[in-house]
């Protein structure tokens, strides 16, 4: 007998840690298992951050392949640990993913180890999730096949040739969605969306369905297991994404109209490069800061002259750089001088306002009344960010920000006085209809939801269910640690 075991590894909380397990198995044995993704998360437990990682979880176990489809650390971030762990498994993944993931391993591993010297964080073990050596290891081994846009690779295991297909997911640069062609007559492909979106962005298109004919081909065989992000499952659109923009804007006029400052906090990895080429569009000027910088130079492909123009401002090193951004929140740019451009936007990771250089730019930027915050990415439950949006005006916040002097952890507390602003539909992630519009495109037999809440299940099982694509008993919701298995 010919069955489909998938069985979610990560993601215990719904959205983060992504770590995919699918396992082919003829009678009592199984033939071929891939994972695909192998992310990192994090809990709050006590008032501390435990990190989580499931890149442990199957030690001991033959994995003949990981696919890694998107370079975001809940689905990447701990590819260097199992890829030590797992010595024997062949990894696919783009050029793009590999080379962001690259920068943001280095990122991550710094820290973590400043979290652990500040006592904030804890892992199982009390060890690192990776350390640098994993990283060369991953990056210089020979374990990585980078693969094209629309490219199919073929593994051979044990005298059987399995397909394995790449094509865009339109999530990100460098995103894509997975298809596995079994060997023939025996059991049914797979296809798994990964993060999805078919809505143009400014760093990247959108994909509803692949052009290429071979990718189609595939999505058309009867059988199919199709497993699909649920992000918004419960959710439509709330606008046109051309609405939100026009929306974000009017909101910048109205700072500069009172002399203010905007800092828009928000995703280091593709959505502050869309952020900036929105502000270019629309003659503003941002400044740049943290980790986005290193993004945006392989993510903005002119990034180079409209650095040189003035379009868009990186904050500099050292003391220089500090300097210059408390000049900036005083309304003094030496920029202005130098380009003969206005400047009173700012964007900076991260979205959660929980550290890194936004914090310290917060700090300034709250307190003052003419100034506005604007967040363009999910607000996360547990976020300082999701407390700021939700204060009354004039209320007070700890903010924890990092005492550059004493390299020690320190409470500010910043009274919250400026415009703080969600601006809800710049996800990169599909909808509702978008995400029911290719479920009825490709009609598959059985549906596997997973990267979702409840909620997220629950709308897009009923929509799905109401418009008889899929019937009940063939929607699945891959929650943690619960196998699914599917008879071929």
């Amino acid at each position: 007998m010919f069955s489909v075991r998938i069985l979610q590894i990560g993601e215990p909380r719904g959205i983060g840690a992504t770590m995919t397990c699918i396992e082919f198995w003829f009678n009592q044995f199984v033939i071929f298992r891939m994972v695909v993704d192998c992310g990192i998360g994090f809990l709050a437990m006590d008032g501390q951050k435990t990190q989580y990682a499931p890149a442990h979880y199957l030690e001991g176990l033959h994995v003949h392949l990981l696919v890694v489809t998107h370079a975001h650390a809940d689905h990447s971030g701990a590819v260097p640990h199992f890829a030590d762990v797992h010595p024997e498994t062949i990894i696919l993944t783009s050029r793009q993913t590999l080379e962001f993931s690259e920068v943001m391993y280095k990122d991550t591993l710094n820290h973590q180890l400043r979290d652990f010297a500040e006592g904030k964080l804890e892992a199982k073990g009390n060890d690192l999730i990776f350390d640098a050596g994993d990283v060369d290891r991953l990056m210089h081994g020979k374990q990585i096949r980078k693969i094209n846009d629309s490219e199919w690779y073929n593994f051979v295991s044990d005298g059987r040739t399995w397909r394995i297909g790449l094509t865009s997911a339109g999530h990100i640069q460098g995103a894509m969605m997975v298809f596995v062609q079994p060997p023939q007559n025996t059991w049914g492909p797979v296809a798994i969306t990964g993060d999805i979106s078919s809505k143009d962005k400014h760093t990247v298109r959108g994909v509803m369905l692949p052009k290429e004919r071979s990718f189609q081909d595939f999505l058309y065989q009867p059988g199919l297991i199709l497993i699909t992000e649920a992000t918004n499952g419960a959710r439509n659109r709330p606008k046109p994404l051309q609405e939100v923009v026009c929306q974000y804007i009017n909101g910048l006029h109205v700072t500069q109209a009172r002399e203010g400052i905007d800092m828009t906090a928000t995703f280091s990895m593709d959505r502050c490069a869309q952020m900036a080429l929105i502000q270019n569009e629309a003659r503003f000027y941002p400044h740049c800061d943290g980790l986005a910088q290193e993004f945006m130079k392989r993510e903005i492909s002119d990034i180079r002259r409209r650095r040189e123009t003035g379009e868009i401002i990186f904050f500099e090193r050292g003391p220089e750089g500090n300097q210059h951004r408390v000049d900036f929140a005083k309304g003094v740019c030496k920029c202005k001088e130098k380009f003969g451009k206005e400047y009173f936007t700012l964007i900076t990771p991260s979205a959660t306002l929980d550290q890194g250089r936004v914090v310290d730019h917060a700090i300034r930027l709250l307190p003052v009344r003419k100034n506005s915050i604007s967040m363009v990415g999910h607000v996360f439950p547990d976020s300082m960010a999701k407390q700021i949006l939700g204060m009354e005006r004039g209320k007070t916040i700890n903010l924890q920000a990092f005492n550059k002097e004493t390299h020690q952890p320190e409470t500010v507390a910043v009274n919250v006085v400026c415009d703080v602003i969600h601006y809800d539909g710049f996800s990169g992630h599909d909808y509702q209809n978008e995400l029911v519009e290719r479920i009825d495109l490709i009609k598959p037999a059985h549906l596997v939801t997973h990267h979702c809440e409840p909620a997220g299940f629950e709308g897009l099982r009923d929509a799905v269910v109401s418009a008889k694509i899929v019937p009940s008993t063939n929607v699945h919701w891959m929650k943690h640690l619960q196998e699914i298995v599917i008879v071929a």
